[in-house]
């Protein structure tokens, strides 16, 4: 995550939360606008808890 908020890149992020079908959220494709010990910050200054994400992973900005 250091890396993506140091060169802007976007990424998806899956939370650990689920609905009452035990099916995850949907991802979250964001910038990483900051962090801190406990939390990343993400769209319009939105905090997520560092404990409730299941898995990061570099968006592919590629165009074909």
């Amino acid at each position: 995550m250091a890396d993506a908020y140091q060169r802007q890149q976007p990424v998806i992020i899956q939370l650990k939360t689920v609905d009452q079908n035990n099916r995850h959220w949907p991802d979250i494709t964001t910038l990483i606008h900051g962090y801190n010990a406990n939390d990343i910050v993400v769209d319009a200054d939105r905090f997520i808890p560092l404990q409730e994400i299941r898995n990061v992973s570099f968006k592919n900005t590629e165009k074909l």
